[in-house]
């Protein structure tokens, strides 16, 4: 995994959250998303690239992910969920007319 890989997770999570009640600004949906990679914020995701290298979206990342959502939220999230939200692309903005 890599860095662009996990903004285009926040996108999708804080797309998936605001569906359900809960509205985060993009910077606290990236300082979410390192929860993949067992890290605590946005700025260690920076810090340590070779441990966002490593990672992949699977069942332990996203428990940490759903413990994570549930501590700073509130709210709970199943693991297939996430998965499935993190995984699913975003509709195309429309194009405005000019």
């Amino acid at each position: 995994m890599n860095t662009s890989t996990l903004k285009v997770f926040a996108q999708r999570l804080r797309a998936h959250l605001q569906q359900s009640g809960i509205s985060l600004q993009h910077g606290q949906a990236l300082d979410l998303v390192a929860a993949l990679a067992g890290l605590r914020n946005w700025p260690e995701v920076n810090a340590f690239p070779a441990r966002v290298a490593a990672v992949s979206c699977d069942n332990d990342a996203c428990q940490r992910l759903a413990v994570r959502i549930s501590g700073r939220c509130g709210k709970s999230f199943s693991v297939e969920e996430l998965r499935q939200a993190l995984e699913t692309p975003l509709p195309d903005k429309p194009c405005k007319s000019l």
